[in-house]
This record gives C-alpha cells, structure tokens and sequence, in this order.
C-alpha cells in the first residue's frame, strides 16, 4: 500500500507523533532507541518515510495520537484485498504505542 492509499487522518497522527518523538530522540537518544523497531515498521506500513524533527509545539503526546491512530485505524473500512494489511496496521500501531509509552513512563520517573 502506498502513501496516497492510505488514510490520511492515520498518517497525519503518525506522522505528528514521529516528528515528536525524532526531536526527543536528539535530546536523549539511548531513551527512544528500544522505539526504533516498531515506529519504522508503523512507517513502512503507511509509506511514510521516515521525518524530520518536529518544528512546532511538541506538547502534545506522542502516546496519545497514536492512540488516536490505532482507533481511526481500527475503524477503518477497507477491502477485502486490504484486511490483512490493516490488521498489520492496527497491531503496529499497537506495538509502537505500547514501546512509546514504556519509554515515555521511563523517562517520567
């Protein structure tokens, strides 16, 4: 699936909460590294590539939009050629949220 197949709204999220967490992993890469895997495997799932550092006001959570992200992803209407693809998705998504949030609790403490 290519990015112009993919919902726009999931994309955004992930994207948003990506550019986030890259500007984090500057600051601080040993904290964000164990996030790598699942973030790159949600991105090559939607065919985003990989961003840039978030310029804006990085004080949204980043746990949250993918929250966000897995529940428009879990709403999605699909084909049946797409199914598989979007439970792929919605368990990426799920991995990434959970490696965020680990990470994020950490670094909280």
């Amino acid at each position: 699936m290519k990015i112009s197949d993919a919902p726009a709204h999931v994309v955004d999220l992930v994207s948003k909460a990506e550019a986030i967490i890259e500007s984090r992993e500057l600051q601080k890469p040993a904290e964000w590294d164990m996030t790598a895997f699942s973030r790159y495997r949600l991105l090559e799932l939607l065919g985003v590539d990989p961003v840039t550092p978030y310029v804006g006001v990085a004080d949204v959570s980043p746990a949250a939009l993918l929250e966000e992200a897995t529940t428009a992803a879990e709403e999605l209407t699909v084909s049946v050629e797409l199914v598989a693809w979007r439970r792929s998705l919605v368990q990426a998504l799920g991995c990434a949220l959970a490696d965020v949030r680990m990470v994020s609790g950490a670094c909280d403490v």
